[in-house]
């Protein structure tokens, strides 16, 4: 769950770094089509990609304001099966697979529905034509880590990845240790913003091609 700062200069540095570009998102934990949202100004500009939440609410309102994306209600994660995400409003910031995370952020009673969970590998490999990618947005509320494992980042072709690193407890501080180790692993620089927290990596291999 981005703060409305945090969310604003993520925007602004994604617009300005993709000005004179056309491109494809990934939106995983999308949230609004149009309310805090980093990719709104890319579609408008001509971009196109897919959008996945757990609120089926969410992905009526993205079927709405974004025709031209494929918009899923799914949960990503590091495995496909079937599980349970908590949520009390249905289009909420801070639903998410993990209840602790969810009453932790929320601070109201969780209530439980069933979902698909699926990887970003099985998404990508249905749903997208190309193996290149500008932008892989991740704000799994608690489950970003599982997010990263479920696509191979050297089949995909990946230029920027925004994600939320949440470090409130040792729990979490492990995740996002394991998440930026990760991430340099695979040849991802830190170039804006700061993680644990807010962070931007970019591919330091990336080639795009129309």
């Amino acid at each position: 769950m981005l703060k409305n700062n945090d969310q604003n200069k993520n925007k602004k540095f994604i617009e300005k770094y993709f000005q004179k570009k056309k491109g494809i998102y990934v939106d995983v934990g999308s949230y609004h089509p149009i309310r805090i949202s980093n990719t709104l100004n890319l579609y408008k500009n001509g971009w196109t990609g897919i959008n996945i939440d757990i609120s089926k609410k969410t992905i009526d309102l993205f079927k709405v304001a974004r025709p031209n994306d494929v918009n899923l209600n799914l949960a990503v994660g590091s495995k496909n099966k079937n599980g349970y995400f908590f949520y009390n409003k249905d289009v909420s910031m801070v639903n998410s697979l993990n209840k602790n995370f969810f009453t932790k952020m929320s601070k109201k009673r969780a209530k439980s529905k069933k979902i698909k969970i699926r990887t970003l590998d099985f998404i990508l490999n249905k749903f997208l034509r190309k193996k290149n990618i500008n932008l892989l947005d991740i704000d799994a509320e608690g489950s970003d880590y599982d997010v990263l494992k479920g696509i191979n980042l050297k089949k995909f072709n990946i230029e920027l990845i925004l994600i939320e690193g949440h470090a409130y407890n040792i729990y979490l501080k492990k995740k996002c240790q394991k998440m930026l180790k990760y991430l340099n692993k695979n040849n991802f620089k830190l170039i804006y913003g700061s993680f644990p927290g807010n962070g931007i990596f970019k591919n330091k291999r990336f080639r795009y091609n129309d």
